[in-house]
């Protein structure tokens, strides 16, 4: 729940159903395959910014091409 507090800044059920898609990353981070994979808050947040990244690079290219 912290972590989703710190991605959403201040996390509410309309988060949860508007960006699922975020929601369901997040939670792939903690836990996968039915086991606790990171329990860091750090780790879990560097690897969505860099999710992030990634996604922002993606939609540029696609813009320009």
């Amino acid at each position: 729940m912290e972590t989703l507090d710190t991605y959403f800044e201040n996390v509410c059920e309309l988060d949860l159903i508007f960006h699922s898609d975020k929601t369901h990353a997040i939670l792939d981070e903690i836990v996968m395959g039915g086991m606790v994979l990171e329990t860091s808050a750090v780790e879990i947040m560097a690897a969505l910014q860099e999710m992030d990244k990634l996604a922002k690079a993606t939609r540029a290219a696609a813009i320009k091409a």
